[in-house]
This record gives structure tokens, C-alpha cells and sequence, in this order.
């Protein structure tokens, strides 16, 4: 996945005063959200996992 498209749009409103309609930034937000699970679940497993491992002396 990839967020080039979410900046675009991002430096759109910014510099060239653009507005998104509301199922834009709905868009805009999924995708965010998309990439922020896929970057953190190997983190959140790994946490799991050492979690579930049992203790040793």
C-alpha cells in the first residue's frame, strides 16, 4: 500500500486551497488506517507472542 495519494490530496488542500468532499477524506482516511495496521501488526504479534510464551527460571 501506499500513501502518495493521501499526501497529494493533503498537499492539495494545503497549498492550492483545494477541498474534499466528505467520501474523499473518508478515502483518504481508510487508507491511512490500511497502512497503519499493515505496519503495526508484525509489532502487535511479536508482543503477542512474547506474551504467550511461557516463563522460564
Amino acid at each position: 500500500m501506499s500513501l502518495e495519494s493521501v499526501f497529494a490530496a493533503l498537499a492539495g488542500v494545503l497549498i492550492l486551497q483545494e477541498r474534499l468532499s466528505s467520501l474523499q477524506s473518508l478515502r483518504a482516511l481508510l487508507i491511512l488506517a490500511g497502512v497503519t495496521l499493515l505496519e503495526a501488526s508484525p509489532l502487535l504479534l511479536e508482543a503477542r507472542a512474547r506474551r504467550s510464551r511461557p516463563r522460564t527460571l
